[in-house]
């Protein structure tokens, strides 16, 4: 996204305001930058670092109908992950 790094725009959802349902429409209403941001990548996947932006961003692409899904940056990061076989199983080796 552009700006990005310490420039970003925030997703409205930090500071454990992800957790205020009454505020959900309100703060995704509100940050009508973040999806011009969004819609501006054409991206179909939105990467998320945290619980709070995975949720300010999922807010904001539900409430104005974006054609992409948002998703925990771990999720990749996990796919993308060679585990060795000693330590697929470990917690029921004895």
């Amino acid at each position: 996204m552009y700006p990005n790094k310490e420039h970003n725009f925030c997703c409205n959802a930090g500071g454990g305001l992800a957790a205020l349902a009454q505020w959900t429409a309100h703060k995704a209403k509100g940050n009508t930058i973040k999806v011009d941001q969004i819609l501006r990548t054409g991206a179909k996947i939105v990467l998320t670092p945290c619980h709070n932006c995975h949720r300010g961003i999922g807010d904001i692409i539900k409430y104005w109908k974006l054609d992409a899904k948002a998703k925990y940056f771990d999720e990749y990061i996990t796919k993308a992950m060679i585990i060795p076989d000693e330590l697929i199983d470990i917690e029921n080796k004895e």
